[in-house]
């Protein structure tokens, strides 16, 4: 199942800048949707077509998603041990 931005960022618990960041730093894989500014003919040559909305639309994995949000919150967990007992 394929999950947007925002549904990302709240399963998370973090902010979409947060999340792009995230995926910056390759600890979650994204997947872009090609933009709709741009049509494939079929003779190979790219056209361009005039929009004035430019929207990016990511795609991500709710199994990646979910890993992750184990990951985080196992290093919160060890992390707030560490405070609290040091």
């Amino acid at each position: 199942m394929n999950l947007d931005l925002d549904q990302t960022a709240k399963i998370l618990g973090k902010t979409s800048d947060e999340v792009l960041y995230i995926v910056q730093d390759k600890r979650l894989p994204a997947k872009i949707k090609m933009d709709a500014d741009m049509k494939y003919k079929d003779d190979g040559t790219v056209s361009f077509v005039e929009t004035e909305e430019k929207n990016v639309v990511w795609e991500f994995d709710l199994t990646d998603v979910l890993k992750l949000k184990e990951e985080l919150d196992k290093d919160l967990d060890g992390t707030l041990k560490q405070i609290l007992e040091g």
